[in-house]
């Protein structure tokens, strides 16, 4: 009895080690194939051409209506920067003190017939209510108010189409020139971009199809096409460079994919991850 369960344990374990052998020859030669018809690159996310709205001017942020998920076209106003101006002066004519033509001087000048200009008695004490007086006083008024401070506005316009994704200064800071307001995109130019490892980056070409899986939306594939190779490594603009004596490293280089067509209810989003799949050219 005991030689009998002993050959049926042999058998048995003969039978699974023959059939985990055929699942893995399969799935070997299948994982062959792919990797020698397509470039598998799990480095890859959703991208687009990011719009940055800055500040025209230093000064003082107000009526800024940059609202996030909304959608705004080139030259819309989004707010305005307010900073403080000095209005130039009047110049000499409407200083205080200043003579207004047609006024009498001091000393009452005196036309060719001997009275004096402007029909004024010499000596004779002008009243308040004259309208010499009146002139004088709105003359320094004038000078006054031509010193103020105006309160100059510039607008903070849109500039092109997008989206905001992000406001990153509210209404009522202070900021200067060129300071980042808020970021958009244009979702109807978004685009896959993947990093091909330097091995695999002669088999990939412009015009290759693609399959891509976005991890937001499991089992849901999209179509695309590679529309543009990059002509430079990752490493070239990092800012912390590969230290010499590290070891072999393999460098990455950027491939962008337009998609083909995105289903209704597959949302694109900037920086999305996805998988991808890239059609070999050898």
């Amino acid at each position: 009895m005991s030689k009998s369960w002993a050959k049926v344990a042999w058998t048995v374990a003969i039978l699974l080690t023959l059939a985990v052998a055929v699942v893995g020859a399969y799935y070997g030669i299948h994982l062959y194939k792919e990797r020698s018809t397509y470039v598998l690159v799990k480095d890859a996310k959703v991208d687009g051409t990011k719009i940055t709205i800055v500040a025209p001017q230093n000064g003082k942020l107000v009526e800024f209506t940059a609202e996030v998920g909304k959608t705004y076209k080139a030259g819309d106003v989004l707010g305005y920067v307010c900073f403080p101006q000095q209005t130039p002066g009047a110049g000499a004519a409407g200083a205080p003190g200043t003579v207004q033509s047609g006024a009498p001087t001091s000393g009452g000048t005196q036309s060719p017939s001997g009275a004096p200009s402007g029909g004024a008695q010499p000596g004779a004490p002008r009243a308040s209510g004259q309208p010499g007086a009146a002139q004088s006083s709105t003359s320094g008024a004038s000078g006054q108010a031509a010193g103020e401070v105006a309160r100059v506005r510039v607008p903070i316009t849109m500039p092109q189409d997008g989206t905001i994704v992000l406001r990153s200064q509210e209404e009522g800071s202070l900021v200067g020139a060129g300071t980042p307001l808020a970021y958009a995109f244009d979702f109807s130019k978004l685009y896959v971009r993947a990093l091909v490892s330097e091995a695999d980056y002669p088999d990939v070409a412009v015009g290759n199809d693609v399959e891509v899986w976005l991890t937001a939306y499991p089992g849901t594939k999209l179509q695309g096409k590679v529309v543009e190779k990059g002509l430079y490594t990752e490493g070239m603009f990092s800012l912390l460079p590969t230290l010499p004596g590290t070891g072999e490293t393999s460098e990455k280089l950027p491939v962008r994919i337009e998609l083909s067509s995105v289903p209704q209810d597959v949302q694109l989003v900037p920086g999305l991850s996805a998988t991808v799949k890239i059609a070999r050219s050898r």
